[in-house]
């Protein structure tokens, strides 16, 4: 085969060969992206830190309000047992609003990390640092 042949040849192979397909990122794989997934993994991750901190306090004040057995405290207030079990009520609503607070946290981070599995975000992407 000659020179312009063989560059004939090449040239046609090419035209004929299927165009060829390029590799599409995964949804969410931009410059940015990276950043935007990372802040939301942190604010979950937040969130749930801050739900496990205002349930640990409000089970402590639940616990110290139930251990209240000072018979001198508040003597002169003729509702003294009235007003404790009120604070007792709402320590334990405190607690349990604080429980359904955590376990909505722990869930927008489980829907988080779904999303990002669906999308093929890369796992690194939602990690701790």
């Amino acid at each position: 085969m000659s020179g312009r042949t063989a560059g004939l040849a090449l040239v046609a192979f090419l035209a004929a060969a299927p165009a060829a397909q390029t590799v599409r990122a995964p949804e969410g794989e931009s410059a940015g992206a990276k950043a935007v997934w990372r802040q939301q993994a942190d604010d979950d991750r937040r969130a749930i830190a801050n739900a496990e901190k205002a349930l640990a306090e409000a089970e402590a004040r639940s616990a110290q309000l139930l251990q209240d057995r000072d018979p001198l405290s508040g003597l002169l207030d003729p509702n003294r047992l009235q007003a404790l079990e009120a604070q007792r009520a709402q320590a334990r609503a405190d607690a349990a609003a604080a429980r359904q607070s955590l376990a909505e946290a722990r869930q927008a981070l489980a829907d988080l990390e779904e999303e990002a599995r669906r999308k093929s975000v890369p796992p690194g992407w939602l990690r701790e640092r």
